[in-house]
């Protein structure tokens, strides 16, 4: 999503009626996630409204409801913003915390500035962000394995597996939140491992994380997202278990992952 500023430049006809700012609307978005989910709408036609989505100036209701997340918020709410039913939402929803933390628009006037990141913190963002990926299909759509729980790493190698399209925006899902997870915990090590923990013990992150590796191995053709999704979980198994970079590239390579 594009953030858009908050003092458009003025023509003859008012900013939010051009036809981007009403189609990002609450009713026209919600009518758009609408036809992503529909099951009667193909895989291209889905891609073709993503792109038009990725087109518009970001939900404003959604990016003030998330920004609002700083202050404590009931489990309800977090379900709500960041609904793991709704692949295109929840990938939505990360996307705009990923804007928060890299390239914060302005307040809007009147609102007193603030640290998102330490207030996202604070308010358990990051614990409910962990639980998410502790539940976040590999490469599987919501209802199969993985689905409900840590995935245990396979002991033995599995056959390489097709991808779908319903898989690859799972993927696209995993890469972006494990990299958000990491901007919570690069360059803390002191408070990394308590504030993982605070969203689940840290064998099922860890083995959740090998998971993940290895089951980005048997994906193929292997889609764009796999390296993502594969650095993102290299990254944050450094900061759990403390490892450096090339023993873990050794670890991982031994064991075939």
């Amino acid at each position: 999503p594009q953030v858009p500023p908050h003092n458009p430049v003025k023509y003859d006809i008012p900013a939010w009626s051009w036809p981007p700012h009403l189609l990002s609307t609450p009713q026209h978005f919600d009518q758009l996630f609408g036809l992503l989910v529909d099951g009667r709408t193909s895989v291209h036609l889905q891609d073709r409204i993503w792109e038009l989505v990725m087109l518009l100036p970001t939900n404003q209701t959604l990016l003030d409801d998330i920004r609002r997340l700083g202050t404590p918020a009931p489990g309800e709410e977090w379900a709500r913003l960041f609904d793991q039913t709704n692949v295109f939402r929840l990938l939505y929803s990360l996307q705009i915390v990923e804007i928060l933390l890299t390239r914060p628009p302005p307040p809007p006037p009147g609102t007193p500035a603030s640290d998102f990141k330490a207030d996202f913190v604070t308010a358990g963002g990051v614990t409910h962000l962990v639980k998410l990926f502790l539940t976040t299909p590999c490469a599987e759509p919501p209802g199969e394995s993985g689905a409900g729980g840590p995935m245990p790493p396979p002991k033995k190698a599995k056959p390489a597996q097709r991808i779908t399209g319903s898989q690859e925006r799972w993927l696209a899902v995993l890469a972006l939140l494990l990299q958000v997870i990491n901007h919570f915990v690069l360059g803390r090590p002191a408070q990394a491992i308590p504030l993982l923990e605070a969203g689940g013990p840290k064998e099922d992150i860890l083995q959740h994380l090998l998971a993940v590796i290895h089951t980005c191995g048997t994906l193929d053709p292997a889609p764009a997202t796999v390296p993502l999704v594969v650095q993102a979980s290299v990254t944050l198994l450094e900061n759990v278990t403390g490892a450096s970079a090339h023993w873990l590239a050794a670890f991982l390579q031994c064991h075939a992952l």
